[in-house]
């Protein structure tokens, strides 16, 4: 009787320790078009033809441009804030970018096909120091889904030198966390 209570004991152990393991599922891997970031669990399809560029600032993890350099992607991870508060720290950012004129065209809340909630800003903004082009660019639109996970606040940024498109859009939408 004993020895059956240990044979339960053990199988039982066994089986919780695959329920844990299965419920982690594993990651996809990163490639070109398909950023994963696995400290915090999430990926974002990007276009395939995008050229990946060494992070420019401290906080971004991920920089990546359309070959024409006109369309940037860019994922930033911060300290957790309450979302609200996201438009003035757009502000500030912007402002150290050289943005003089910033004018949001829209801030809502949405959700992540997941449930996961969101906050969705839309600037157009204004500076001096976009001369990354071969044509220098004044202003810039850039599409911002901001969410808090943990202790952390992911951004995923498209901007364009023209209105963002419903397809670079996508990209944002694209975001999905796994456990």
């Amino acid at each position: 009787m004993k020895r059956l209570s240990y044979y339960l004991s053990i199988s039982l152990i066994v089986l919780i320790g695959f329920t844990l393991l299965s419920s982690c599922k594993r990651l996809p891997e990163s490639k070109q078009g398909f950023y994963v970031n696995e400290e915090y669990r999430f990926s974002v399809t990007y276009p395939e033809d995008f050229v990946i560029r060494n992070p420019e600032y401290k906080y971004q993890v991920f920089l990546a441009e359309s070959k024409l350099g006109w369309t940037f992607l860019s994922i930033v991870i911060v300290e957790k804030m309450d979302l609200t508060d996201v438009p003035n720290n757009i502000v500030k950012v912007l402002k150290t970018l050289g943005a003089s004129d910033i004018k949001f065209l829209s801030k809502k809340h949405t959700t992540l096909i997941d449930g996961t909630p969101a906050y969705e800003v839309y600037v157009l903004w204004y500076g001096n120091q976009w001369d990354r082009t071969v044509v220098p660019v004044k202003g810039a639109y850039t599409s911002i889904l901001i969410i808090n996970r943990g202790n952390k606040m992911i951004g995923v940024e498209i901007t364009d030198m023209k209105e963002v498109s419903d397809d670079f859009k996508k990209i944002l939408y694209s975001l999905k966390f796994y456990k």
